[in-house]
């Protein structure tokens, strides 16, 4: 029901939850094109399973797909913009390599620099500070909207800019370290990847090397495969 938002959905790994939103499209009312869509195969998998809300399935599960094949068509007994899930399995590896030397950034305080308010469409500069900042920093842009009891959203927008100070330094390993640097960091990039999917197997190994310390993980997985391929049709 809301008006922003098209999708939204939540997958709880641990105790991480990682959340994704999909903005409702506006679309012109005096287009004159209308817009219909095919889902294809975003990469090679096994398919597992299918689900069509809209359109017709044109795979079916067990088949192998290629990158790019039709999963789900637009096109017969009408054009429709397809709609739909298709979840296939999918084996990757993973990779990281941490060196015996590299450079490590320290962040300090916030500091702001500008403030800025607009309620009604009407800009009001509350401060700036003018100059660089004495150290060597990153400059983040932030933008609120104001809401009341978080539900209702309020004509109130404010803006800031944030200087947040860092600092750079080299930093030297040992064996032990870069190990369990490597494991942090291969951990990491598994929850990334395993976000919205559902792993099968798992195959993880070391050595060092010149470099450092490389580690890998060799992972099969269940996955959304799926994606949005649309056409138009000139009226």
């Amino acid at each position: 029901t809301s008006e922003r938002i098209a999708w939204l959905n939540i997958n709880r790994r641990g105790n991480v939850a990682y959340v994704r939103v999909a903005a409702r499209a506006e679309t012109p009312e005096d287009a004159t094109e209308r817009r219909y869509a095919n889902i294809v195969a975003d990469e090679d998998a096994l398919i597992e399973e299918i689900t069509v809300r809209l359109g017709t399935e044109t795979v079916k599960v067990g088949d192998s797909v290629k990158r790019g094949d039709l999963l789900i068509s637009g096109v017969g007994g009408g054009l429709l913009p397809a709609e739909g899930s298709v979840r296939g399995r999918v084996s990757r590896t993973l990779e990281v390599t941490v060196p015996r030397t590299e450079s490590v950034i320290s962040w300090g305080e916030e500091e702001t620099r500008a403030l800025s308010v607009n309620f009604f469409g009407i800009s009001l500069n509350i401060f700036k500070i003018y100059g660089n900042p004495a150290s060597e920093c990153d400059i983040i842009e932030e933008t609120e909207h104001l809401t009341l009891f978080g539900l209702v959203r309020l004509p109130v927008v404010i803006f800031r800019t944030v200087a947040l100070g860092r600092e750079t330094a080299l930093r030297t390993y040992t064996d032990d370290e870069c190990v369990k640097i490597a494991v942090a960091r291969l951990t990491s990039a598994l929850r990334r990847e395993l976000s919205d999917g559902d792993l099968i197997r798992i195959r993880t190994g070391g050595a060092f090397t010149e470099e450092g310390y490389h580690m890998y993980a060799e992972i099969t997985e269940v996955r959304e495969i799926g994606r949005r391929s649309e056409f138009g049709v000139k009226e």
